[in-house]
């Protein structure tokens, strides 16, 4: 790959699309984006204690991770 002046090669961005209809029937989107990782933890409810976690690409969909 090309190199593009990031330090940090392996992180990306990523978006998150909120979209919802207000009271009058209007619709509304907001967007959230970011750069860099995601961190998908599993944590004992109980203890509060995390049990297992796996650090992805920002642009990484939650549905694939499992």
């Amino acid at each position: 790959p090309k190199p593009d002046g990031r330090r940090d090669t392996d992180a990306d961005f990523g978006k998150k699309t909120y979209r919802g209809c207000r009271k009058d029937g209007t619709l509304w989107e907001k967007i959230i984006s970011w750069f860099g990782y995601k961190l998908h933890l599993v944590v004992d409810a109980q203890y509060e204690l995390p049990v297992a976690f796996t650090v992805t690409k920002a642009s990484t969909s939650d549905v694939k991770e499992g």
